[in-house]
């Protein structure tokens, strides 16, 4: 993280907080226009000023607070992505973005993420509630696609254990059994949970591919692309 984003982000968090959410916004919004960002680096931007609301060591913003921010990120994210229309130029496959765990409700990074891969030509289908294996598979049996990509998050590790029972009946199911299988978490910036995502009996990872952020998911993706 520069110096840059972390100002920017402070900024952003000040407004939110505020109760000023078209001020947030609109920061945004001038520095896609004039510092010419791209919609990863705001998006950057967002995740770290979460971050910093998670981290509160003080305990001066309030749950109220953590959830009136979310739902001015939600707005920023809905704006920002108008700024970065869907490529034309590129059909990279078809893409499920979901929350595989009923105890994971922090998505907003899922949300981000799928709108990155739409600004980068892949045709979404984001999933934001957190549903059961059994809801998600009968929600794909009735779509019929296949899907070349499939992409979800954890952010406990007490669901690290969960998530990589639903990994497997990912691997199982029609519809993903030959879809590249990429996890999110910045818990992946330490190996050791890293090295608990591993089938115990077949010995291989649940997953194609561990990112600890956006930037790494998204330079794997790419390469295998290419």
């Amino acid at each position: 993280m520069n110096e840059d984003t972390s100002r920017y982000a402070e900024e952003y968090l000040k407004f939110a907080l505020n109760k000023q959410p078209e001020k947030a916004i609109s920061l945004l919004e001038e520095l896609a226009d004039t510092k010419k960002l791209s919609l990863m680096e705001l998006f950057d931007i967002l995740t770290v000023a979460q971050q910093q609301v998670s981290c509160d060591p003080h305990g001066v913003i309030t749950l109220a607070d953590e959830h009136y921010r979310t739902d001015v990120t939600l707005k920023a994210i809905d704006a920002l992505s108008k700024k970065f229309p869907v490529s034309g130029k590129k059909d990279n496959g078809s893409a499920l973005i979901a929350n595989l765990i009923e105890r994971e409700h922090h998505t907003v990074g899922l949300r981000m993420f799928a709108e990155i891969l739409k600004a980068e030509g892949w045709k979404v289908d984001y999933l934001a509630s957190p549903m059961n294996a059994a809801s998600l598979f009968k929600r794909m049996e009735e779509s019929s696609e296949k899907f070349d990509l499939a992409c979800c998050t954890v952010t406990m590790k007490s669901n690290l254990e969960e998530l990589k029972n639903a990994l497997q009946k990912l691997r199982a199911n029609p519809s993903t059994a030959e879809s590249t299988i990429v996890v999110g978490s910045p818990l992946f910036s330490d190996q050791n949970l890293v090295d608990k995502m591993t089938d115990q009996e077949s010995g291989r990872p649940v997953a194609d591919f561990l990112a600890k952020d956006f930037d790494d998911g998204l330079e794997f993706i790419r390469s295998r692309k290419n």
